[in-house]
């Protein structure tokens, strides 16, 4: 396992994603609004999302990004997160 970091708002994430290699199941991302369909676009673009499964934050692929992202999110596996909560006393 492994991880690259991205900064937030940078507009060509090609140089970070085009040094993703090797031999794994997937990616993982945790990107929120524009960093989300930057990110979504620019892996598609790179054909990351064809070689690797892709999951995510499922901010990636909110309503407000889904259109931006089009098809390139078809494959995309949304994690969000749910609390559940307990009324005992």
């Amino acid at each position: 396992m492994g991880g690259t970091g991205i900064p937030l708002g940078t507009a060509d994430m090609t140089p970070f994603l085009s040094k993703i290699s090797g031999n794994f199941d997937g990616l993982f991302g945790i990107f929120f609004g524009k960093d989300g369909v930057t990110i979504g676009n620019q892996a598609y673009d790179l054909g990351l999302t064809k070689k690797y499964k892709w999951a995510g934050d499922g901010a990636i692929a909110e309503s407000t990004n889904l259109p931006a992202l089009a098809t390139r999110s078809r494959a995309f596996v949304g994690i969000n997160r749910y609390c559940r909560c307990s009324t005992r006393h």
